[in-house]
């Protein structure tokens, strides 16, 4: 057994590795969002839904559209 057993009732120790796996959970769950966010960006930008890299060439309008958001930030 542990130090953290002796230390800890059983429950506690439950509600410790709980709390872990909520935490990692909702650290997944953002992680997720943000990349589902940025495909939903990209292709948005692909699709010419802004006015972001329009005069560009199709092969980089993504990279033209990040040049015109940086110069506009």
């Amino acid at each position: 057994m542990s130090f953290v057993g002796f230390r800890f009732p059983p429950l506690v120790i439950d509600v410790l590795v709980s709390s872990r796996r909520d935490t990692q959970a909702a650290k997944r769950f953002f992680t997720t969002t943000v990349v589902i966010r940025g495909h939903a960006f990209i292709q948005n930008l692909r699709r010419g839904h802004y006015e972001l890299g329009v005069h560009a060439q199709p092969k980089v309008i993504v990279a033209a559209a990040f040049d015109e958001l940086l110069r506009a930030v």
